[in-house]
């Protein structure tokens, strides 16, 4: 059956922008008499195929809008805003076709092009740079969070998080060997511009989605352990490593994927939303 399915298109976008339930059932109604038309009587084979291809594209559709009014008001001058949706779109599908690994790369995919775009436009390097040795709150401030020496924690240290172990040796680290990690990371982004895009998703994160304030590490710690996670995923699919052969700790967070779908696509979401609420406030104070 050779049928064309322009005119149903045109049908579905239009009931998209109305996007009521009458809208919808009338959308239905001009279906079937559209589809009697075109290819008269059908049997119910037939028109089970024909209802799944409609159905398929109004969920084309729907995707493609949800898509479009995720980053409508990112204020950004996103050059690759269009590639944002189209893995905005890349994500959906995956999740329908229960590919977490596909759903994975392309929440990571949006992510990596906010947090380049947004460490340009609003030069992090420069405020890393300013302020690297500040500390991140007050060492006697109620909710204060320090290391073993009782020495406060600083923005490189935040920022240059260490390994909880050493990837050769595979021992936990010491606090003299977590120091010396953030120093030296510290130390090559300076003099040689090395920036792991972990390091920098956490630049982005403290001083545009925290605003510099951070009360305490819960939350710091909480998106940064979904961060790491999308990241691992995503190595995985460029690795082409699959499910039965990763850890043992990995296969558990494999048996709760359907849980990290929910995880990752809520990150982002509130990723997108923390640094747009930093953008806006800006915008109302200083016109950017």
């Amino acid at each position: 059956m050779s049928t064309s399915f322009t005119y149903l298109k045109q049908l579905i976008e239009l009931v998209e922008r109305e996007g009521d339930e009458h809208s919808r059932r009338k959308l239905w109604s001009l279906i079937s008499r559209y589809a009697q038309e075109q290819v008269g009587e059908l049997p119910e084979k037939e028109t089970g195929r024909l209802l799944a291809e409609v159905h398929e594209l109004n969920m084309e559709q729907y995707i493609k809008v949800q898509a479009e009014r995720f980053y409508e008001s990112f204020p950004l001058p996103l050059p690759n805003k269009e590639q944002l949706i189209k893995d905005f779109i890349e994500m959906e599908h995956s999740r329908r076709r229960d590919d977490f690994e596909g759903f994975s790369l392309a929440v990571y995919q949006q992510i990596e092009n906010i947090v380049n775009e947004v460490y340009q436009c609003f030069n992090i390097k420069k405020r890393f740079i300013e302020k690297k040795d500040y500390e991140v709150f007050e060492a006697k401030s109620r909710n204060s969070t320090v290391i073993n020496n009782k020495k406060p924690v600083l923005i490189y240290q935040t920022v240059f998080k260490p390994p909880f172990k050493n990837y050769i040796t595979n021992q936990s680290l010491n606090e003299y060997e977590k120091e010396q990690h953030s120093i030296n990371k510290c130390k090559d982004f300076l003099e040689k511009g090395k920036l792991d895009f972990l390091d920098k998703a956490r630049m982005v994160i403290y001083f545009i989605y925290f605003n510099q304030h951070l009360r305490n590490f819960d939350k710091w710690n909480e998106l940064n352990q979904i961060l790491y996670s999308v990241h691992i995923s995503r190595n995985k699919v460029h690795r082409n490593i699959k499910a039965e052969e990763v850890s043992k700790p990995e296969e558990k967070k494999e048996h709760h994927k359907y849980a990290n779908f929910l995880l990752f696509q809520g990150f982002l979401t509130d990723f997108r939303t923390g640094i747009l609420n930093w953008i806006n406030k800006e915008a109302s104070q200083n016109d950017i």
